[in-house]
């Protein structure tokens, strides 16, 4: 499921934390997450928020459309954007107090 976040949503990831549609809320890890990590995580069913660093869009993504989203975007996930015109993504694992994983992708360009 491909969901857009509401406005509300774009406050609440710069004071570390995002809500999903299914109510639950999940906290910013310490530092960023490697390709390999997402892997595992959007594997074992974890979601993926798109945000968009340049605007105020917010995508959620679940589901088959996680791991679809996640297919797309993965070539381009680095730990350093080196900002050369086309969207560059960070990673980071992003955690529910009963451990459920979000991961969150912040693009630049």
């Amino acid at each position: 499921m491909r969901t857009d976040l509401p406005d509300s949503a774009w406050e609440s990831v710069q004071q570390g934390h995002v809500t999903g549609p299914d109510s639950v809320i999940y906290r910013r890890g310490r530092t960023r997450a490697k390709r390999r990590d997402c892997d595992r995580y959007v594997e074992s069913g974890a979601p993926i928020v798109l945000y968009y660093a340049g605007g105020l869009q917010m995508e959620w993504h679940d589901g088959p459309d996680a791991r679809e989203a996640w297919r797309q975007v993965r070539p381009a996930v680095t730990v350093d954007p080196q900002l050369r015109g086309d969207v560059e993504w960070t990673a980071g694992v992003w955690s529910s107090e009963d451990g459920r994983r979000l991961v969150l992708l912040t693009g630049h360009c």
